[in-house]
């Protein structure tokens, strides 16, 4: 299992995991709430100040909302980055990408349960501000249990999501945050991992 842990603030956390079934999980810890809190929503933001960090999420929202999907490594290539742009364009005309991204939001909901009842993570870009925002479709999962307030789990499967490949750029997210040095990035986010 990896983790890397992203403190937002004080008692806020996202936690980025990929675990032995071979997906990505964000989860979302606002430690602030209270049990008996029935809050269906949570958010954050990440500015230019946060500037490690704005640019791999920056570029997680330009890769989503432009359908970046599927990249050359190897820019010498051309034939190889005609075949990408292809198969990108393909995917943009999907209806699961369609589904995806409305009126330049990025809207998932977790490939853990059914859409109607999965927590749900909005990404979108205002000015030169990423906003991240949770939701919570029910206060109860599939067996009926009470979900912990505060806390919100998205699952991006790489086999059998229902954004299917899109998911693509969730694994590639994850792997450019691995790639930062550990180290503060400011004083009120701090990036950790853990393999």
């Amino acid at each position: 299992m990896t983790k890397i842990e992203l403190e937002i603030s004080e008692n806020m956390y996202l936690n980025i995991y990929f675990v032995g079934n071979d997906d990505v999980y964000w989860i979302y810890d606002n430690l602030n709430r209270e049990y008996e809190d029935d809050s269906m929503y949570d958010s954050f933001t990440i500015t230019k100040e946060d500037m490690d960090i704005y640019d791999i999420f920056n570029e997680l929202y330009e890769d989503l909302i432009n359908c970046r999907i599927f990249i050359s490594e190897n820019r010498f290539l051309t034939n190889d980055e005609l075949e990408c742009e292809k198969d990108n364009d393909l995917e943009r005309k999907n209806g699961r990408y369609n589904d995806l991204v409305h009126n330049n939001i990025i809207e998932w909901y977790s490939d853990e349960q059914i859409k109607t009842e999965a927590d749900c993570v909005k990404i979108s870009k205002k000015e030169d501000v990423i906003v991240i925002e949770f939701i919570k479709q029910s206060l109860r999962d599939d067996m009926g249990y009470q979900k912990i307030p505060g806390s919100y789990m998205i699952r991006f499967r790489t086999s059998g999501s229902r954004y299917t490949p899109c998911q693509i750029i969730f694994c590639r997210h994850l792997i450019n945050l691995l790639k930062l040095d550990l180290k503060e990035t400011n004083q009120q986010q701090i990036i950790k991992k853990y393999k």
